[in-house]
């Protein structure tokens, strides 16, 4: 389901009517809960520390060494594009050190034969994530985990204009980061893009390297007072109006860490709390509020409608 995102943060001092039954259920969609959380330094890497990652993952992807490809360079405002074999690009995201790589093929190209259960799926999405080593960077103490299995399917209409039977193309893993076993939520960490006979279409690695050693562990303030934050926050986003129950039904409500789009700076993984509402209008677009989790914002949490690239969202 899409989410509509909004700028997140605390409402600005105002003080603002929230409905009590919607806090309610809010409260009882809580899934986590933390006294305190520990608070880390993202790592800032060099342009020389990138572009080592990129050939790393280049090579992985690829199965050869990439490297002689890295000639073709084209730096832009947020990424760098760097051209490798066989019509692949790579990118890399400046603010994040985000990668994504992606092979053109035809869509309806090494189509999906084999008939896969789900529990295979997801076998055969971690045996090529570990494969590519997509984790490699991961800490003593951060675990990945399959978020979600997609499928692309298509069909058609042949001369006869009979529809001819769905194929599968593609199988889509995306995965979430834990620290400390704590949820890191935003953008997809991993991506996977999976063809037939296991052909790797694309991959998206959105991996913020932290310091081990946080900065401070910080008290998470109470979730009853997050919920408010929360309700407050969305009100703000439609004027002169107290959002109710008969508007938007609460699907999510966690505590965690989280990850900006890839285009973003950022310089810390602090405590927030996240909530997902769905609306009972006409509109079908999920809203996400996001908020500090403790009473001390390291900097702002801001998640704009039209992330770069388009990792794709996870949700619980």
């Amino acid at each position: 389901m899409d989410i509509k995102k909004q700028r997140v943060g605390e409402s600005g001092g105002q003080v603002v009517d929230v409905n009590k039954k919607l806090k309610l259920e809010l409260i009882e969609k809580l899934s986590n809960v933390y006294d305190s959380m520990p608070i880390y330094s993202v790592r800032k890497l060099s342009s020389n520390e990138m572009i080592e990652n990129a050939k790393f993952y280049a090579t992985r992807f690829m199965g050869k060494d990439s490297s002689p490809s890295f000639r073709s360079i084209k730096r832009e405002t947020n990424s760098t594009l760097i051209n490798l074999p066989w019509e692949t690009k790579l990118r890399i995201y400046h603010h994040s050190n985000a990668i994504v790589i992606r092979r053109k093929i035809n869509p309806m190209q090494n189509l999906i034969r084999e008939k896969i259960d789900e529990g295979r799926q997801v076998e055969l999405a971690i045996h090529i994530m570990k494969k590519l080593e997509l984790d490699k960077f991961r800490l003593a103490f951060e675990q990945v985990e399959v978020e979600g299995i997609w499928h692309i399917k298509a069909s058609g209409i042949n001369f006869q204009e009979e529809r001819t039977p769905t194929v599968l193309c593609r199988i889509v893993a995306t995965f979430r980061r834990f620290i400390n076993e704590i949820p890191v939520f935003g953008s997809s960490c991993i991506f996977l893009k999976i063809a037939g006979d296991n052909l790797i279409e694309a991959v998206g690695i959105d991996w913020r390297q932290i310091e081990e050693k946080p900065i401070e562990y910080s008290k998470i303030i109470k979730p009853e007072i997050a919920a408010e934050k929360i309700l407050e926050s969305f009100n703000s986003t439609l004027p002169n109006r107290i959002i109710t129950l008969d508007d938007y039904i609460p699907e999510f409500f966690a505590t965690g860490y989280f990850s900006m789009t890839p285009t973003q700076q950022q310089n810390y993984m602090q405590p927030v709390y996240v909530a997902s509402f769905k609306p009972l209008g006409l509109t079908t677009v999920n809203i996400e509020i996001v908020i500090p989790a403790t009473n001390k914002n390291f900097e702002p949490i801001v998640a704009p409608e039209e992330p770069e690239p388009k990792f794709l969202k996870v949700g619980k």
